[in-house]
């Protein structure tokens, strides 16, 4: 029994020193800790989820929008974003809606669907100047407009500017999605 206890002994104590020899002092190497931890997210990154959306005849790839963190970064700092192209914000409650565009670098439509995925309210965004060099972030938000859904909306839809015009879709018309798994889908 006394081997025994020696040995988990001796195996704390060593596990103590290890755990001791992992943590940096504050400031040392940080900038290379934190690059080296930023390349390895970055391999291990997944592509974003998608859902393919069949509308009017024209079939857009949208990405999916599904965490707070993901809905609030949206299409930021994008400087492209192809026309077949889109991103799907799926919320987990159904309430008033709006939309903001906050670093984004094209003019955006954006479409509001309610629980079913049916047509609440669309709007085209446009662009603003990015914030200026003597700009406050305040000052920066206080000045972008903002686009608000009609209605309760479940899931917004943005698409390139330009979209809505070929879709030709009018309040109440259901979109091809499978919104019960989406919604399962929502943190």
């Amino acid at each position: 029994m006394r081997p025994c206890r020696q040995t988990l002994r001796l195996a704390l104590a060593i596990v103590a020193l290890l755990t001791a020899g992992c943590g940096a002092e504050p400031g040392a190497a940080a900038g290379a800790a934190d690059t080296a931890a930023a390349a390895g997210a970055a391999r291990t990154e997944r592509p974003p989820q998608t859902v393919t959306l069949l509308c009017a005849g024209q079939v857009f790839e949208l990405e999916l929008a599904l965490t707070p963190e993901t809905r609030e970064r949206g299409l930021m700092d994008r400087p492209e974003l192809p026309p077949d192209r889109g991103m799907l914000f799926v919320f987990t409650d159904l309430e008033p809606r709006r939309f903001w565009m906050k670093n984004t670098r094209v003019d955006l439509d954006i479409l509001y669907l309610d629980d079913d995925g049916r047509l609440v309210s669309t709007a085209t965004m446009r662009r603003e100047p990015p914030r200026a060099a003597t700009e406050s972030e305040d000052d920066y938000h206080d000045r972008l407009p903002f686009y608000p859904s009609a209605g309760p909306a479940r899931f917004a839809v943005e698409l390139v500017a330009g979209s809505l015009a070929l879709l030709d879709l009018q309040p109440g018309d259901r979109l091809a999605l499978d919104t019960a798994r989406l919604k399962a889908l929502a943190r």
